[in-house]
Formats: C-alpha cells, structure tokens, sequence
C-alpha cells in the first residue's frame, strides 16, 4: 500500500513558500520539499498523488491519501491510468482512496502560465502565445540537479532576464521533483510529465491555464512522459493544463525563435552534464544538435549562450542513438544542403555522425561514460593524495 500524508495541519486554502508531504512505499519513506519565491504554492493533496502515482502503478499497490483531493481530478487521473494501462505494459491502474472529496466550481483568475526551462520548445511557446501568457514557471531540481549550484544561478540570471525584458511575471520552484519517480519509471519516456502535473496542482489557485510546452508534433506525438495524451488528464476545474502542440517540428521553432536576439543571448538546452557550473556544455549530443541547427540557419555565430566552437570533428564524434535523434540531424542536413556556400567538411561530418550503427552508438555512449567515471575517480583519488602529501610537508 502507498499512504501519501502532508508534513503540516492540511489546508487546502493555504498559500505559502513551502509545501511538504510524505510518501510511504510498503516500509519505504520519501518526503517531498517544494519551494517557490513567493507565496504561491496552494497546500493540496493532488501534488503528492501525481509524484507517487507511478510508484503505484508499477508496482500495482494501491494508493491511501491522509487528506482531501478534488473529485473532478481524481475523475481524470483514472482515465490516466487507464492511458498508461494501455500503452505501457509495466503500469497498471490501482485503487485510489481519500478522506473526503473537494469539489470546486470554476472560478476565472484572468492569468495564464507556461513551464520555461529557456529551451527550444519553452521559447517556442512563449513567443508564440506572447500575449496570452502572463508568467513564466521555472523549475529547479527537474532538469539541473540541485547540487548543481553554479548552473542553477547561471540559468536563474538567464530567466530573471528573459521575465524582466517581456515584461512577465515569474516563478521559480524548487525541489526533489526526480526524487520517487526515477525508482520505479524512466524519466524521459514515462516520468517527467507527473513531476510537470504536480508543479502545475501546486499553482491551481492562481492561474487558469498553464502550459506544458511539447516536445513532439501534433503529427509525431508517442508515449512520452509529457503528451497531449496525457497532461490534460492533471486538470479539473480550477485549473486546465494544456500540452503546447502544433505542426512544427524542431527545426522550424529554432527557425521561428532565431530571430529573437533574447533567444540568441539566454537559450539553454543542456542539462546532462552535472557540476561543471557552465550555463551550456557545447559538447552533449543535446547542445551538439541544437548548435547544429543554429549553425544551418546561420544564427550560430550571433549565439552567445554556447561559448565553445562547433566544428567537424565535434560533430562527427557525436553519437545518434535513435530514430527520434536521427530525424533531428536528417532535417538539418536537409536545410543545410540547400545553401551553395555551406561548409562541405560540416555536411560530411553529420552524414559520418548519420552512417554510424544505432549499436554502435549506444556502445560507445557506454564506453564513455565508464572511461569518464574512471576518469573522474582517479582525479578524486590523486587530489587526496596530493593533499595528504601537501599536510605532510606543512
């Protein structure tokens, strides 16, 4: 059995900068922190549910709430659990009980929200819904570890000036949102659309609409942790999510955000690479591709956020893994080979990078990680030695 209970006396009209609650698994115990810049968070016990949900479906256990949740949504979460029933055969739905039932009557608060990571598809939509959207959402602790400080406050700096220049309002939440979903589903293709949800319940007070920006065409939508088969089922009457989806594949957001010199000076996709405290790496296969794009349209030299060079031999040691990464770098050499006076040793290193095997690939992405950790351990192991030897000496 899952019991999902609130740290604090639960008051469903309360408004704070906090919110904590627990989340028993069998004998296991999680406790989930969120806090925000302001006072914004509404204490509720949707946001629990939705962090403990695939926890419950994989492991078929039903799910006890020490609290209220609203009627309508709890409508709606079985109509997404029957979603994952479906399309994934290790989800299951399960029983939810509560205490008592909350049911709300819409009420219009004249404010629209949207999630902003300062990504391709984050700017996408907030340029194409400008004058709809009146605050932006950023989360910390959802694609940045926060042990990883110096890129948080890079991308903090980043976003407080992409608000303060379009004029909108801003909200920053921070947590453990990885912390029960990454142990019982992947993140990317199952997970990270409950971590979404249960931001977006935290701010069902204040705003009417929040958008989710997608990853995939209305055309290409799949299983995925975030889809429009999925996000809209975390609404209810207080508040509609809305997965942002059109026919625009990457290629042509990069081309429609370019022209934005704010885009050029703040874009952020890169989010693997823990620790090392720059605001993008220049070197994931993520900031490879997106560097790739910007550099087919010629916008990658006018680029500040990427400070290290793109060339060949970058591009050629990428390593493309799957058809969805696959489609990306088909694109751009699409576009790329309709310009006469593009770089010919660039093409030919995307076409390498195209030809390599997925198995290939994928074994040499392992490779590298190990030759990485080993290299990381070493260092960690000759720098306490030098120290010791250092102490030594003095």
């Amino acid at each position: 059995m899952i019991l999902i209970k609130s740290k604090y006396d639960f008051d469903n009209t309360r408004l704070s900068n906090a919110l904590s609650y627990q989340i028993f698994v069998n004998d296991k115990e999680y406790n989930i922190n969120l806090n925000s810049n302001d006072n914004v968070l509404l204490d509720n016990m949707e946001t629990p549910l939705a962090f403990a949900l695939p926890a419950a479906m994989t492991l078929n256990l039903p799910i006890f709430i020490d609290g209220s949740i609203s009627r309508e949504y709890l409508e709606n979460i079985n109509k997404l659990m029957k979603h994952y029933e479906i399309n994934y055969p290790n989800f299951k739905s399960v029983p939810i009980k509560c205490k008592s039932f909350l049911d709300f009557e819409s009420q219009k608060k004249n404010r629209c929200g949207s999630f902003f990571s300062g990504g391709v598809d984050s700017f996408y939509t907030l340029l194409k819904r400008i004058d709809e959207i009146d605050t932006l959402i950023v989360l910390y602790g959802f694609d940045i570890t926060l042990k990883d400080a110096a890129k948080i406050n890079k991308t903090k700096i980043a976003t407080r000036k992409v608000a303060y220049n379009l004029k909108k309002q801003l909200i920053e939440i921070e947590g453990n949102f990885t912390k029960v979903i990454t142990d019982y589903c992947d993140w990317l293709s199952e997970g990270h659309g409950f971590a979404l949800a249960s931001a977006s319940r935290t701010l069902s007070s204040l705003f009417d609409i929040i958008y989710i920006p997608g990853s995939h065409s209305i055309n290409k939508q799949k299983n995925w942790g975030s889809s429009i088969y999925t996000d809209q089922q975390h609404s209810d009457s207080r508040l509609s999510i809305v997965h942002d989806s059109d026919q625009s594949e990457r290629i042509d957001k990069m081309i429609y955000i370019s022209k934005n010199d704010l885009v050029l000076e703040n874009l952020r996709v890169c989010g693997d690479v823990p620790y090392d405290g720059n605001y993008n790496c220049c070197r994931c296969e993520k900031c490879i591709r997106t560097m790739l794009q910007l550099w087919s349209i010629h916008k990658l030299n006018q680029c500040s956020a990427f400070h290290l060079p793109l060339t060949p031999k970058v591009v050629r040691n990428n390593l493309i893994t799957t058809d969805d990464l696959r489609v990306f770098y088909i694109h751009t050499l699409t576009i790329a080979k309709k310009d006469k006076i593009c770089d010919q040793n660039m093409l030919l290193a995307i076409e390498y990078a195209l030809a390599r095997p997925f198995w290939l690939g994928k074994f040499l992405t392992i490779y590298r990680k190990k030759i990485k950790h080993l290299n990381r351990n070493l260092r960690k192991i000759f720098q306490k030695i030098y120290s010791k030897m250092f102490n030594a000496n003095y």
